[in-house]
């Protein structure tokens, strides 16, 4: 027995009548102000989703210096977290006490100078030659966060460096100094086909531009931060952080950073944030499958969306 083929249109119909709704445009996905996507579709050709490198993600967290704890960051090292982030917010801090039996040879170790330091990048140098071998140091300008509203204008300028660079046939170590400094930081949401379009994105566009250059990897690297936004319960905030990690995870991103919901019972925190990544890992074992959305519709007509805006404005 064969069956007629539906058209789009006897589709929007049947939604209509569904719904008792005339007028769908109230289920539209606001992705930016100039940005909004039709969340029914039709049978219509699409593209399969980016394509991923399976890989697994590193475990970070970020840290103050006026409030780090020596045992609570050996706590997060013994853990799991292998990327560390230490913004020096106060120009005197006791290095040596602070990092105190800290192993550096198996962690990423950076170090993050901020405005409240009053502190030249020498003089931190100077202050961790005794500790620290080669500090990796950077500025707090250098670090690249954007918000949904914000996405197109800043990914579209954030590429045009990367092309304007490219094209000056930079040495090897010039050019993954200038990546490294441009990095993409994003503050996750809880939104799951935002979050993973917006990472798609990030991902084919990065991929074509080095492939326009002749280079295989993907020339940005992608770090993802899960905050809780309001004051809920602690069982509510981490219910967040846990979806907001889920996104990022499955977003492919490089490194992901789940802040602790509260700063009280550190050690308690902090161990919760850690176990979000085990659970990830070892229980959906997503460090091993991270393309399930791949072939997503609703993602890659927002993929392609974007796509085209941060283009466009690339080729002015």
């Amino acid at each position: 027995m064969s069956f007629t083929a539906v058209s789009h249109s006897q589709w929007i119909e049947k939604i209509k009548k569904e719904l008792k709704k005339e007028d769908l445009s109230d289920f539209n996905v606001a992705i930016t102000p100039s940005i909004s996507i039709d969340p029914f579709f039709g049978r219509k050709p699409h593209k399969t989703g980016g394509n991923r490198i399976e890989k697994d993600w590193k475990n970070k967290q970020v840290y103050r210096s006026s409030t780090l704890d020596n045992t609570i960051l050996l706590e997060d090292l013994v853990g799991g977290i292998n990327t560390v982030e230490i913004y020096v917010d106060t120009a005197k801090n006791n290095w040596k006490k602070l990092l105190e039996e800290v192993i550096f040879d198996y962690i990423k170790l950076t170090f993050i100078v901020t405005d409240e330091a009053h502190l030249k990048k020498e003089e931190l140098v100077e202050q961790l030659k005794a500790v620290v071998k080669d500090p990796a140091i950077k500025d707090r300008s250098t670090i690249f966060r954007s918000n949904a509203v914000e996405f197109v204008e800043q990914l579209t300028n954030h590429f045009k460096a990367i092309v304007a660079l490219l094209d000056q046939s930079p040495s090897i170590e010039e050019r993954n100094s200038f990546f490294d400094s441009l990095r993409i930081d994003r503050k996750i949401s809880a939104k799951m086909i935002s979050e993973l379009a917006i990472a798609d994105t990030i991902d084919i566009i990065s991929r074509n531009i080095c492939r326009g250059f002749s280079m295989e990897e993907r020339c940005v690297k992608m770090h993802a931060y899960c905050e809780i936004d309001t004051d809920e319960t602690l069982e509510r905030s981490y219910i967040d952080l846990g979806s907001k990690a889920l996104n990022a995870a499955l977003a492919s991103y490089d490194a992901i950073c789940i802040a602790p919901a509260s700063e009280e019972r550190a050690s308690f925190h902090h161990r919760i944030s850690r176990n979000i990544h085990h659970l990830l890992k070892e229980e959906a074992v997503l460090h091993q499958s991270r393309s399930a959305y791949s072939g997503a519709f609703q993602v890659n007509e927002i993929t392609n969306v974007i796509s085209h805006k941060i283009w466009e404005g690339i080729s002015r």
